[in-house]
């Protein structure tokens, strides 16, 4: 086994932007929103790998050999690939959305199934029969909605609004003291989303003037303004005044577990997720909307979300504390795990024991490692590179240059 360059597929979705993955795998951009750059084995968007002077999907790539590929977490995954690795470039907002558990997965997909509806028919939900915890590191600035707020922070932001339509039809879900914070926020949330049609068009009314009032003073209801020039008619464009608003700076991040309601606004990031597309939406979208299901999986609890900072690897190096080097983002995920190598590193990495893919989203490096005859070999690395580093190599060395970072996808040591 050998490293070997992995062939990603691009999603040309409509909220995409044209510029950021065409620019960072060194293609001129055509025009088409590059929305995202999948990295995996899911059936949707496989990936594939030069192997032997042919390209093969990485999926088949894989189950050449298992053991030797995947590691000592082969018999834990089933011999397939954990985890998805992506770049995001988002240009327009996507739908407010959250994913299922594991056992909410395998029921929903086994249901549709079931039910005969066709997995490219529009009013499928579950893709596959997985979870889809995921984590998302910002490459530029980056925007986004999660979680619910705590409830006082709703009031606080809807009280804006001085609507008859919140004040009588859903204050009172958020503070009926005779159900739990829960079944509250179900509630409330419920409610919006199954307005009556004068009375969401009330709401509307009463939204578009606060957001033209306050939208030069309150980023909330700037966003708020934005989301109702893309969906005018939607009233999951109020989803700024009841989930957290979020703004990342590069090298920061988010995680998503399931049941968490969210939406990307702008920019572009590094992605990584259990090898899953199971999406259940709940709006801003032209997509289907299945409110019943959504409801089932959404973690109805208000939280103040926290950003993930990159924590500094020190006992993986072999030089002076000065080198900058490696840099996990932990999560409680069992399928994958991100690191990354920041410019102007060494790094070494060994007592290898899983697969990694090693993806370059800024400036060149090398990467350095000994073959089965122990001959040491050097791979120029640059921007757009994609690497599969096997299990049954023991070690390599990253270097990088001033403008170089390297994001590692792998799978932590909890699952072997």
């Amino acid at each position: 086994m050998k490293i070997s360059t992995v062939i990603p597929f691009i999603q040309h979705y409509p909220w995409g932007n044209s510029y950021s993955i065409p620019q960072i795998l060194g293609k001129k951009p055509d025009g088409s929103p590059w929305a995202e750059l999948w990295l995996g084995t899911h059936p949707k968007g496989p990936a594939k790998i030069n192997f032997e002077n042919e390209t093969i999907l990485l999926r088949d790539y894989i189950q050449k050999s298992p053991i030797e590929i995947l590691g000592r977490a082969a018999h834990q995954v089933n011999a397939e690939l954990p985890f998805m690795l992506k770049i995001l470039a988002v240009e327009k907002p996507l739908s407010i959305q959250c994913h299922p558990t594991k056992l909410q997965a395998e029921k929903g997909f086994s249901q549709e199934n079931i039910d005969g509806i066709d997995k490219n028919a529009f009013n499928r939900s579950y893709q596959d029969d997985n979870h889809k915890p995921e984590l998302v590191c910002a490459l530029t600035h980056f925007i986004a909605l999660c979680g619910f707020r705590p409830e006082g922070e709703i009031d606080r932001l809807f009280d804006f609004l001085d609507s008859k339509v919140y004040k009588n039809q859903l204050y009172h879900h958020l503070f009926n003291e005779f159900l739990k914070e829960s079944d509250r926020l179900r509630e409330f949330f419920s409610a919006l989303l199954q307005l009556p049609p004068d009375r969401k068009q009330s709401f509307l009314k009463d939204l578009s003037k606060a957001a033209a009032k306050y939208s030069s003073s309150i980023p909330e209801f700037q966003l708020v303004k934005k989301l109702l020039n893309e969906y005018p008619g939607d009233v999951s464009a109020a989803a700024p005044l009841y989930l957290n608003l979020i703004e990342l700076q590069p090298g920061e991040a988010l995680f998503q577990p399931a049941g968490e309601l969210h939406a990307y606004i702008h920019g572009t990031g590094v992605e990584l997720m259990a090898n899953s597309d199971n999406v259940l939406r709940g709006g801003l979208t032209n997509k289907y909307i299945d409110i019943d299901e959504l409801l089932k999986i959404v973690e109805f609890k208000g939280t103040q979300k926290e950003k993930i900072m990159p924590v500094k690897t020190s006992e993986m190096l072999r030089f002076e504390e000065s080198v900058s080097g490696r840099e996990l983002y932990s999560t409680p995920a069992r399928e994958f795990q991100l690191s990354r190598i920041v410019p102007l590193s060494n790094i070494t990495i060994d007592q290898r024991e899983n697969i990694e893919i090693l993806l370059c989203t800024s400036g060149t490096g090398t990467l350095i490692f000994k073959d089965t005859q122990k001959r040491e070999q050097t791979l120029a690395v640059q921007m757009g590179s994609i690497l599969l580093i096997p299990a049954v190599l023991p070690e390599y060395t990253i270097t990088t240059a001033k403008d170089g970072m390297v994001f590692i996808a792998g799978i932590p040591g909890e699952a072997q």
